[in-house]
């Protein structure tokens, strides 16, 4: 989303054509910089044009939402939503085809919470990330 400079939303005042977005994706170390860059990489977005936020079990579990929305109110039009497999502390003993399931239903639910934006989803394991964009249909 593009706005001019100046213009407010809510309280808030966006930079002129600055695209932003949001990642939020789980606290393992082992996949933070490969998802930074795979979403950097698909959407286009520069080192400091999104936030980012993680957490145990990443997007598939339930979370504080303040920083999301936080990022939204700020501008962020582009959202990834990341989860990973090969053994998750924040969801201990989950095979990773459950984990992605609950990855996509929550990002069902945040489609549906911020419809005018953008959403992936990512889910990595060793060495893959696979990343691709839903729409408002899921898919």
């Amino acid at each position: 989303m593009r706005i001019d400079r100046n213009v407010k939303l809510g309280y808030h005042f966006m930079v002129k054509n600055e695209t932003l977005g949001y990642l939020g994706l789980c606290m393992d170390r082992r996949f933070i910089e490969a998802t930074r860059q795979a979403f950097q990489q698909k959407t286009g977005l520069g080192d400091t044009a999104f936030w980012q936020e993680s957490w145990p079990g990443g997007a598939a579990v339930a979370h504080d939402e303040v920083g999301e929305n936080y990022a939204y109110t700020h501008g962020a039009r582009i959202f990834g939503w990341q989860a990973h497999g090969d053994t998750c502390g924040g969801q201990p003993g989950v095979a990773n085809e459950d984990i992605q399931q609950r990855l996509d239903v929550m990002i069902a639910r945040k489609v549906e919470k911020f419809p005018d934006a953008a959403h992936y989803r990512i889910f990595v394991t060793e060495g893959v990330v696979s990343i691709r964009e839903i729409t408002s249909g899921g898919k």
